[in-house]
């Protein structure tokens, strides 16, 4: 099965520290691909992060007061 997570932008996913929202993408994420799904989440990606899932980066960082010009447009499948 293939399966899109949106993330927040105003904070990396996986989170660097603290992270509700994108914990939960996370942890998400993580189970579905253990469970052998297919798994895109769209978000804000630190350059270090090593995880198990393909994350399309909506931004290079993360967006803390998002204004009409961080609208996203974006198809998948």
């Amino acid at each position: 099965m293939k399966i899109l997570h949106a993330s927040h932008i105003s904070n990396y996913t996986p989170p660097t520290g603290y992270g509700g929202v994108e914990l939960v993408v996370d942890t998400l994420a993580r189970e579905q691909i253990a469970n052998g799904h297919k798994v895109l989440v769209l978000g804000v990606k630190p350059e270090s992060a090593g995880i198990p899932y393909e994350v399309e980066p909506v931004f290079n960082k993360p967006i803390k007061h998002p204004r009409i010009k961080h609208k996203v447009k974006y198809s998948w499948m």
